[in-house]
């Protein structure tokens, strides 16, 4: 017996004519009458008797369709996992990135994600830029998003752009340098100034703008985090830099933008193992975040005149 057999016998217990089952297998009648026939010789079992004209069930046929509609049950399941899959509609992730994209377009992305993926699970670790690497490198996350001012490891390691940003002045809207509509290092030095942590990845560029146009500035606060730097120049009335993405984020609470020079621009990666396939659900994720950093773009500079 195969399947198919199967499935028109069941059709046409459901419909209750062969005309009704060709429709909704959307096969001709003539095909269903004879695989029925078919059916009827290979199970040596009369299924279907005309009576006055109509199709009538014989007891055996009623048996028989309680044998198989288990079965058919399970198929219809399997076949809506099978769309499931294709689409990737269901499963897990497993997501670290550092906190300047996991609370802007990796926190965007998965809005939109999640749209047609009630079922699917997503962890998300926050972690620096070293850990980050790690997890992916070890198997503990599927995927890494990560600015990457240095050079990601590519002997295990694939590193795919998703984006571009650039590192800008963060001020509150009262600071006196809020003026400015560009910001250089000699500008802040008589200002409060909130600074990335020396070896940082980001803040390893700031330090070498200073040294581009010769200056070496004394900060206020240095911090680890592009958030916390935000944070702490808002309760400080101070300046930081840090990359577009955060300052963005912050401009709801007060803050403004504005250019800085040299300008500083960063490519984005997501990060994932040479050893392990990409599924349908990581390309549909890099592309949702992928689709959130254009957003970013097509808003326009961040500044204010």
């Amino acid at each position: 017996m195969q399947i198919r057999q199967l499935e028109i016998f069941r059709a046409v217990m459901q419909a209750g004519s062969t005309s009704g089952a060709a429709d909704s297998l959307n096969i001709s009648q003539p095909a269903v009458s004879r695989m029925i026939k078919h059916t009827e010789t290979v199970l040596a079992i009369k299924l279907f008797e005309r009576v006055g004209g109509r199709l009538h069930a014989t007891p055996e046929a009623h048996q028989l369709m309680e044998e198989i509609e288990p079965l058919f049950i399970s198929l219809e399941g399997v076949r809506e996992r099978i769309k499931d899959i294709q689409s990737g509609a269901t499963g897990n992730l497993r997501i670290v990135a550092t906190s300047n994209m996991a609370s802007t377009v990796i926190a965007q992305g998965l809005s939109r994600f999640f749209d047609h993926r009630e079922k699917f699970q997503i962890s998300l670790h926050v972690k620096r830029w070293e850990n980050v690497i790690e997890f992916v490198e070890r198997g503990v996350a599927d995927l890494g998003f990560v600015f990457s001012p240095k050079e990601i490891p590519s002997h295990s390691l694939n590193a795919q752009p998703v984006g571009m940003g650039r590192m800008v002045c963060v001020m509150p809207e009262d600071h006196p340098l809020a003026s400015q509509t560009v910001i250089r290092p000699s500008d802040l030095r008589s200002h409060r100034f909130v600074k990335l942590e020396t070896g940082s990845p980001l803040g390893s560029l700031i330090d070498k703008s200073f040294q581009q146009f010769e200056e070496d500035l004394p900060f206020t606060v240095e911090t680890r985090y592009c958030q916390t730097a935000c944070d702490l120049t808002q309760a400080i009335s101070g300046v930081t830099i840090v990359d577009e993405l955060t300052a963005r984020r912050n401009r709801q609470y007060g803050l403004v933008i504005r250019r800085y020079i040299p300008q500083i621009n960063l490519l984005a990666h997501v990060i994932f193992s040479k050893n392990r396939p990409v599924s349908i659900a990581m390309k549909k994720l890099i592309s949702q975040v992928e689709a959130s950093f254009l957003d970013y773009t097509m808003a326009g500079p961040p500044e204010t005149p």
